[in-house]
This record gives C-alpha cells, structure tokens and sequence, in this order.
C-alpha cells in the first residue's frame, strides 16, 4: 500500500513535520506555552485561539489522513499490460493461413480520415494461424487500433473489423480471409524469405529464395520497402516510408535455393512489397 503523502511525491520528514504543527496548533488553546522538548505549544490571540479550537482538529486530521496508505501502490504506479492475439483463418475452407503479416493501423474515421499505419509487421502467424504481440508500446492517444493482414503472396494488403478500443488483454481475435476473393501475386513458385541482422555495427538484411518449380529463371527482382523501426518509433520518431531496396537474383535454376545479403543504411523496418522476373 502507498501513503498519499508517497502518492504526491513528498518526502516522509515534511509529512512528520507537518503533523507535529498541526499536534500543536491543536493543543495550542488549552496548553498554551508549554514545552514537551519535542515541540513547543505557541501562543496566539484570543481571536486566533477560538478558531483553532475548531481548525486545529481538522488540519490534524489532514495530515494524519496523508500518512495513510489510500492508494495501493500496484495501482497507481504499475503500466497496463496490453497484448493482443489472435487467428487468421480461410473463411472458405476454415483451414488457418500460416506467414501471414499482421500490421497494426490507427483508426481515423474519427477524423474523416484513411486508416494510418502505425506498426508495420507486429507479428506473424504460425502453422497454426495463430498471432500475439505486445502493445504496451503504443500510446493511449494512438488508440482505437485496426489490424491489417498481408502476405507475400498476396498483392493487397487487407485491413480487417478487428477494432482495439484501448490498451489491456486482447484474445482470441478471429480474422477470417476468403481466399476466393484474394487477388495472388506472380511467381508464386518462388518462395522467399528474409529477415535483418546486426553484424558490428552494420545492419544487414538477410533472406533466401527458393525456386519451387521446374522453370530456370534468368532474373528475378525482390523489392522490399523500409520504413521507420518499431525501437526508433518508442523514442518518439515518426512512421515515414524511407523508401524500397530491391535486390536482383540471376540466374536461379529449377529447384534451387540461394540465399543473399543485402547492407540496410541503418536499423530500420523491412517489409515485403513484390517480387517480379526482370531483364
């Protein structure tokens, strides 16, 4: 439990202070110059003295009152916990859709405006069509949320109902996907992947591309989009796009898997955008 008096961030030797003051503005009519090595009982007018026979009582019990543990300290200092997970499935089928993007955006229909995205990639669904993440991160200004889904296969993305009012526990939200009505990217055969990495004090993305099928193809081209990192954005940076990298895979031949490396100008957010066959 927490005092008031820890409450308003003053020290405990002022709230002591304080309530021998008030013992003495108390005692003050009745025992007037006496001295209990302590404190010393002051003297007033008349006046004064008819007043604190009444005041005296109530500014003892104020400071009295501040020493008293009014808030629970879990209460008043802890920070929300805020989590939010979730399942993304085929509507068509009900069979779960594993690697797919979750983006958080900011809902602005408030304001007459589009939806803004705030996080790009806050999780990823396993084979199980499961997701979770933390938002303790996000600020209770940013709120209501929207998800949005994306896949490397997919030539949308799809901002979805699921709507997050305010920080705290969000489970088993469900996103249903109907695939039928998903409009699929070219060279699905080709699989890609990718991550980032610090190596000294370069950061580096780092991924593989597998050729699924029978087909050599001479050239293919992987664009990515980098945009503000999630660490920079605690620090108080805006989300901007900085712009794409695009990375030229040459002569892939049928069934082969190649990995590449590519050095990132700093510590930022990747995201897939398209891969497509060039000259």
């Amino acid at each position: 439990m927490q005092s008031l008096l820890t409450r308003l961030g003053l020290p405990e030797q002022f709230g002591y202070v304080l309530l021998l003051l008030a013992l003495a503005l108390v005692l003050s009519p009745y025992l007037a110059g006496a001295d209990f090595g302590v404190i010393k009982i002051p003297q007033f007018k008349p006046t004064t003295t008819r007043r604190l026979r009444v005041f005296g009582p109530i500014v003892l019990l104020a400071t009295v009152l501040l020493h008293f543990p009014l808030l629970p300290k879990d209460e008043s200092s802890k920070t929300v916990a805020c989590s939010i997970s979730g399942f993304v499935f085929d509507s068509d089928s009900n069979k779960p859709l594993s690697a797919v993007w979750v983006d958080v955006y900011r809902d602005l229909t408030r304001i007459r405006q589009r939806p803004a995205r705030l996080i790009s990639t806050a999780a990823s669904t396993g084979p199980d069509g499961k997701f979770s993440f933390d938002c303790g991160g996000i600020k209770e200004s940013e709120y209501p949320l929207l998800l949005a889904v994306r896949h490397q296969d997919w030539r949308a993305t799809h901002i979805t109902e699921a709507k997050i009012e305010h920080s705290g526990e969000w489970s088993g939200i469900n996103i249903p996907i109907r695939m039928s009505d998903v409009e699929l990217v070219p060279l699905r055969e080709l699989q890609v992947t990718y991550s980032s990495k610090k190596v000294g004090t370069d950061w580096l993305l780092t991924g593989g591309i597998e050729n699924g099928s029978e087909r050599f193809f001479p050239c293919v081209s992987l664009t990515y989009q980098m945009s503000t990192s999630y660490q920079d954005r605690l620090q108080g940076e805006p989300e901007a796009d900085l712009g794409p990298l695009t990375i030229e895979i040459r002569n892939l031949g049928p069934h082969e898997n190649r990995s590449y490396e590519r050095k990132l100008p700093k510590l930022v957010g990747v995201g897939f955008k398209s891969k497509q066959e060039c000259q």
